[in-house]
């Protein structure tokens, strides 16, 4: 990947996330995501160290907390409440939805889930529920991208784990 592409994400990344709040809504945790279609990364600032962490994506480790292999799916254009499936989490993932990990969370975000198309995303989540029949983390997100011109968009999606029936799934807001 060229020095400077990588130097220009990650300026327009760093602007994104400090700007990246879902409009007024304060994020319970914030992440950006950059890279190409083949290297994915997600960014964040870990709530104990002050360090920004970064993680790269990796399928073929993730697709051994699935029974089949997973999906990669898009969170941008979703219509308000369509439903895509990732997969079904196998019966021996143990999967802990408590904090102040959300680390299961963040590897199916860097890994199954689009969240832009050309250069980075910053994502917010603005809620969650936790108990005992689901894990649901709802965000306000933005991606930015060049054409001719470059875009921010804003939109809405939730990824959904239903701990009864395992499925993980990405929802449209």
């Amino acid at each position: 990947m060229n020095n400077r592409f990588v130097v220009g994400v990650m300026v327009i990344f760093g602007l994104a996330l400090i700007g990246c709040t879902g409009g007024s809504q304060k994020c319970l945790d914030q992440y950006g995501v950059y890279g190409d279609p083949s290297e994915v990364y997600l960014s964040y600032v870990d709530d104990f160290t002050g360090v920004e962490m970064k993680i790269p994506s990796d399928r073929a480790f993730m697709a051994g907390f699935f029974e089949e292999t997973p999906v990669v799916v898009g969170a941008i254009g979703l219509d308000e409440g369509e439903v895509s499936t990732v997969g079904t989490l196998a019966k021996s993932a143990d999967i802990n939805f408590e904090e102040p990990s959300r680390m299961f969370l963040r590897e199916v975000l860097v890994n199954y889930v689009s969240t832009f198309d050309h250069l980075n995303a910053s994502l917010c989540i603005v809620d969650e529920i936790n108990d005992d029949e689901q894990y649901v983390a709802t965000f306000d997100a933005e991606h930015s991208y060049c054409t001719n011109d470059c875009y921010t968009d804003e939109y809405g999606f939730q990824v959904k784990v239903d701990k009864v029936s395992r499925e993980v799934m990405v929802i449209g807001m």
